[in-house]
């Protein structure tokens, strides 16, 4: 069973997403905090993160930039999913990190992301 975790500020999005992933066999956790986020993800090693921008502790793009610079979350693939659109310099800087592997807009269909999640992993 592979695990996803979700690093967001908006808490109903966490029952939906845990409820959606959870009923199509994969292992959830939720955080809503970048800094929280960044200690769960070294702590259980997800097979994925799905992660937003917008937060109020630590942005997206500098959890996304810590999680490539540490050696024990480096290789965890990272998936962007917020309401903000990705601005184009800002995305040429995400794709230059190891780590990160696509863009979903918010709202986004979680039937389309576990497609995306399941060819990213190989299953």
């Amino acid at each position: 069973m592979k695990t996803l975790l979700l690093i967001d500020d908006e808490l109903d999005l966490h029952t939906v997403f845990k409820r959606f992933f959870t009923a199509s066999g994969w292992l959830t956790a939720t955080e809503n905090g970048g800094s929280q986020g960044l200690k769960t993800a070294a702590r259980i090693k997800p097979d994925l993160i799905v992660l937003d921008l917008n937060m109020p502790d630590i942005n997206g793009a500098e959890v996304l930039s810590r999680l490539a610079n540490e050696p024990s979350t480096e290789l965890i693939p990272v998936i962007i999913w917020s309401g903000e659109e990705l601005k184009k310099d800002a995305e040429e800087r995400m794709k230059r990190l190891k780590n990160f592997r696509g863009f979903f807009s918010k709202p986004a269909s979680f039937t389309q992301m576990e497609k995306k999640f399941r060819v990213l992993l190989g299953f």
